[in-house]
């Protein structure tokens, strides 16, 4: 897919037992849109929530979405080391698993795979599941204890009636699940073969924890995964619902500005030049900022640092008067959210 393949870094089939996860179902190139998709066959519409950062794929479910407990495993080792050399340093980021086993419990061997991944540095977020609105129906690994298990919220901020409640309950020990919500419901993606397509589930939530768990772990790379997962609690927003239904409630990592900030860049700059984003509080001190700029036609920009510099895109097209491109300025952990708009008035970038 076009919104994947300049994210794309490699990985492994264990279905087929290849070295070309290709996807044969869709269900992992919509999720994989969600989390990372860069957008740029929609116009960058359609723009995941971390769309700079790197993919890979390890295929673990066949073309009708089903599995075996070994192929997960497998995927798991991998994901924790890439090159099977028995040195963990080099494992992958964040895991995001959107599939399950709704007869599982912490102790079966998925939840025992993502917890040793978990514990060998990696995030893992998983699907709480489909199967509310009953208690007690979280899937597995999802009810694992150091995963990140997400539920699902629709546009509204209504818990969906579909979305798997704990708690998990298993020999006399009772845990609460899920740790957050997220956006699950009519979520537009990408297509497996191209173009895109809306689909709802926990499925579509827990890739959107991934991007946020990705952002957050390029803000602050010193981060272990409990620290993450602290950090998606301690940010969330109480929907009011109980514990087993929401776990801390909807994810939010940036939040509404609540105090002033100076942004200095720029006011005309030409195509392809360099151009530095400096952002400051009222009294002059820097603020680390994640800046993502989105030309259209180009692919979008990810940037951290209290000094964030972009390269302006070529118009391409000498009769566009003007181009309208932003970039999205944002604090986690910090009360600071502010947009710059800019405008291309004859080949000149405008910054405001």
């Amino acid at each position: 897919h076009p919104d994947l393949e300049d994210n794309y870094m490699g990985g492994f089939d264990f279905v087929n037992n290849d070295e070309d996860p290709m996807d044969d179902n869709g269900h992992g190139t919509h999720c994989a849109g969600i989390a990372v998709g860069t957008g740029k066959a929609s116009g960058y519409e359609y723009v995941g929530v971390a769309p700079g950062a790197e993919l890979y794929a390890y295929k673990v479910l066949n073309n009708e979405g089903n599995g075996t407990t070994s192929w997960f495993i497998a995927g798991m080792e991998k994901a924790v080391d890439p090159n099977s050399d028995g040195d963990f340093s080099d494992h992958v980021d964040i895991i995001s698993i959107s599939a399950g086993n709704s007869s599982g419990n912490p102790d079966d061997p998925l939840s025992e795979a993502v917890d040793n991944a978990v514990e060998n540095g990696v995030v893992v977020v998983a699907a709480a599941g489909n199967d509310g609105p009953s208690e007690g129906t979280i899937s597995s690994p999802g009810c694992a204890r150091k995963v990140i298990c997400v539920g699902v919220t629709d546009k509204n901020d209504v818990v969906t009636d579909f979305s798997s409640r704990g708690p998990v309950e298993w020999n006399d020990t009772s845990l609460i699940k899920p740790d957050v919500v997220a956006p699950g419901v009519s979520i537009t993606s990408a297509r497996k073969g191209g173009g895109y397509i809306t689909m709802s589930g926990a499925s579509m939530a827990t890739p959107h924890v991934a991007g946020a768990a990705a952002l957050l772990k390029q803000m602050h790379r010193e981060w272990n995964p409990d620290e993450i997962k602290m950090a998606l609690n301690d940010m969330a927003i109480d929907l009011g619902y109980d514990s087993n239904t929401q776990g801390s409630g909807r994810i939010n990592i940036s939040v509404d500005l609540d105090q002033e900030v100076i942004i200095k860049s720029p006011y005309r700059i030409n195509e392809e030049d360099y151009f530095t984003v400096n952002v400051k509080d009222k009294n002059g001190a820097p603020i680390e900022i994640c800046a993502l700029f989105i030309p259209p036609r180009h692919l979008p920009r990810l940037r951290y640092g209290s000094s964030v510099t972009f390269k302006a895109p070529m118009i391409l097209n000498p009769l566009i008067e003007s181009l309208e491109c932003k970039i999205i300025v944002f604090k986690v952990l910090r009360n600071y959210k502010v947009n710059i708009d800019i405008t291309v008035v004859n080949n000149k970038f405008i910054l405001h």
